[in-house]
């Protein structure tokens, strides 16, 4: 009775849960409207997570999870033995996942207040796996390719990324002596104040806009930070999958140099990604035309914006 009553007080004080479902104790959920349903996302990161390390049992694997919102892929980690650090941006979300990790109690369980642009192995160590997951499109350019060095640097094995990506290009931005392709996605008005935009829990903290890099820019800026291998997974399955959005596994190793024809790895030529082409035309249409039919909510100006766009699409 006691974990329902402090249940009750924050919500009270920080609202009801957005998204995560977790089982505070037998038959109290955080989202009761769900019973006893879980986050369909949370068994392909658990099983990921564990093929990563080549382990069930996850005791000694140190995570960390950025931006993690309400704290479910952290606590659902901890609960397989992790220890996992959740960073977090927004203090409702803090608050209700630090007493879901206490009622649980998960003293390997802890979540920090801060800016997820921050992050980085001097101020919070090295972790086995970094978890990306719903972040990075919500960045600007700049700290979309800070964060993926900051993630390369702290992470021992590997980087788990969960993102959109841009379809239809048209933005090209610089990095160092790099140019990569994507475009702008609104995240607030100019005008709001900073307590709007705190009080939009799925949208950036602060930055009115942000970057979404196309596929094959990703690709190439995950292999310019010095990633040895990138992934992309299909099972387990995710919920999201869709042709705007995808998940990576992006592997911190040694770069092997070739034997059969001596080769060292540094002479060899610098990675380029296939760019999108005619065979990503049919899912950019399909995308835009769901996006046409959503702006018909939004008013004719929206709808004429996206249907110039279809009209100039190959």
């Amino acid at each position: 009775m006691r974990t329902r009553e402090q249940l009750e007080t924050v919500i009270d004080q920080w609202g009801p849960w957005t998204a995560h479902n977790i089982e505070l104790a037998p038959g109290l959920y955080t989202r009761p409207e769900n019973g006893a349903t879980p986050n369909p996302r949370l068994r392909q990161v658990l099983q990921l997570v564990s093929d990563i390390m080549g382990l069930e049992d996850l005791s000694g694997v140190r995570v960390a999870d950025l931006g993690c919102l309400e704290g479910a892929f952290a606590i659902e980690l901890a609960l397989h033995g992790a220890e996992v650090v959740g960073i977090e941006g927004r203090e409702s979300n803090v608050s209700r996942a630090s007493f879901a990790a206490s009622a649980l109690s998960l003293k390997h369980c802890t979540f920090e207040l801060d800016d997820a642009r921050n992050f980085g192995k001097d101020k919070y160590g090295e972790f086995d796996v970094v978890l990306c997951l719903g972040l990075l499109y919500h960045l600007d350019a700049e700290s979309v390719f800070g964060l993926l060095r900051a993630m390369y640097e702290s992470a021992r094995r590997a980087v788990l990324i969960d993102t959109h990506v841009s379809l239809i290009g048209g933005r090209v931005t610089r990095c160092g002596d790099k140019t990569y392709e994507g475009h702008l996605f609104r995240e607030h008005s100019e005008t709001d104040s900073a307590g709007d935009r705190q009080a939009r829990q799925w949208a950036s903290l602060d930055n009115s806009e942000s970057f979404w890099l196309t596929r094959s820019s990703l690709f190439d800026a995950l292999a310019e930070v010095g990633f040895s291998s990138v992934l992309e997974c299909h099972l387990p399955q995710s919920t999201l999958m869709r042709a705007d959005r995808i998940q990576l596994l992006a592997f911190k190793g040694a770069v092997l140099d070739i034997r059969t024809v001596p080769q060292p790895a540094l002479s060899l030529p610098p990675y380029h990604a296939p760019k999108e082409g005619a065979s990503w035309r049919a899912d950019v249409r399909e995308a835009a035309h769901l996006s046409l039919q959503a702006a018909g909510q939004l008013g004719g100006a929206a709808r004429r914006r996206l249907r110039n766009h279809l009209k100039s699409m190959p």
